[in-house]
């Protein structure tokens, strides 16, 4: 069993969720609590392109270098993942713009599932 210091992942992921915007109406700017202040690792909000949710890894003061070395590890993962997804994502949303401009006939909206089927199976 897990001591309640000790919850898994998806369990703080699941009571951690939390959103960190500024109060200014024109910025929106995203602003991470001090990581060595939090209590225990925070989950933000959805990215708007990648879909990542971005979490804030805790720093306990008697952090050993191994533990220091698998968060910095968990911090490099999740930031190349925030990169890659970011740039698939702006790919996919640019070529998918692109092939509806060229394929959609004229006086239609939208492409049928099977007409957009082509585009998903070449992406």
């Amino acid at each position: 069993m897990f001591s309640s210091s000790k919850l898994t992942l998806k369990a703080r992921y699941a009571s951690t969720v939390c959103r960190w915007t500024s109060s200014s109406l024109d910025t929106k700017a995203v602003q991470p609590p001090n990581a060595k202040k939090i209590t225990s690792d925070m989950v933000g909000p959805p990215d708007p392109v990648s879909n990542l949710r971005r979490i804030i890894f805790k720093q306990p003061n008697d952090e050993t270098k191994l533990e220091k070395k698998y968060r910095e590890l968990r911090m490099d993962v999740q930031e190349w993942n925030q990169k890659f997804w970011t740039q698939h994502n702006s790919r996919f949303f640019q070529e998918r713009e692109e092939y509806l401009k060229q394929n959609l006939p004229e006086g239609k909206q939208t492409l049928t599932a099977d007409e957009m089927s082509c585009f998903y199976k070449s992406f």
